[in-house]
């Protein structure tokens, strides 16, 4: 079961400064696969919530070696968890194509889900529906 979100909380998701163990597992990918063994040790949820927010990032700051790494890493950390849901997140949909190609890459990963957003509450809303 998923903890409700203060509202508190949520101003923390807007800053991006979420720290994994408070926020039951609705963090940044970028710190998750930043700090993979420190997650093992903590008390995290068996469901994990990433989010990935381009908002800012256009397609030329984002290649294919990263989009590489990070399924490397998801599938790593797939084996310590039920699910994982990531969550990418764009105002523009021509940016969307660097997500797109994850989401075809790591499409074999078990209990991974995947879906692109153009609002962090969009996104917030799948993590509370799945």
């Amino acid at each position: 079961m998923r903890t409700e979100l203060t509202n508190s909380m949520l101003e923390k998701v807007e800053d991006f400064n979420i720290y994994k163990a408070t926020y039951k597992g609705i963090i940044t990918t970028e710190d998750f696969i930043q700090n993979i063994d420190a997650a093992r040790k903590l008390d995290l949820p068996q469901d994990i919530c990433l989010i990935n927010d381009y908002r800012q990032a256009t397609f030329k700051d984002i290649n294919t070696q990263i989009i590489d790494d990070l399924v490397a890493k998801v599938q790593e950390a797939s084996n310590d968890y039920r699910s994982l849901q990531i969550a990418f997140i764009h105002e523009n949909p021509r940016d969307q194509v660097m997500s797109e190609l994850f989401r075809i890459r790591a499409s074999k990963i078990k209990g991974l889900h995947c879906k692109i957003f153009c609002t962090l509450e969009g996104a917030l809303q799948w993590f509370g529906k799945v």
